[in-house]
């Protein structure tokens, strides 16, 4: 997934995979004629419940019209994994 950042006069563009998907699921306002989607939010935690440790929940909004709800076993970011710190 590509993610391109706008802040202010500057631009970031981001590489993120997300390794051994074990969920995915789209929710809220279809989106599909929009051009771009803004990301208002992105929440990573580290998934508590004992059947599946080990596991990252991911949840992107889009201003609170959708979200796109995933878990996943690890996180990649421009070929680097994310820290386990989460």
């Amino acid at each position: 997934m590509r993610v391109e950042v706008f802040e202010g006069n500057s631009h970031s563009t981001y590489n993120l995979e997300f390794v051994q998907v074990s969920r995915f699921l789209y929710e809220g306002e279809n989106t599909h004629e929009w051009e771009k989607l803004e990301l208002t939010e992105l929440q990573i935690e580290k998934n508590e419940n004992h059947s599946v440790i080990g596991t990252l929940d991911v949840t992107f909004n889009f201003w609170d019209v959708a979200q796109l709800v995933l878990q996943c076993a690890a996180i990649i970011v421009d070929g680097n994994l994310l820290r386990e710190e989460l």
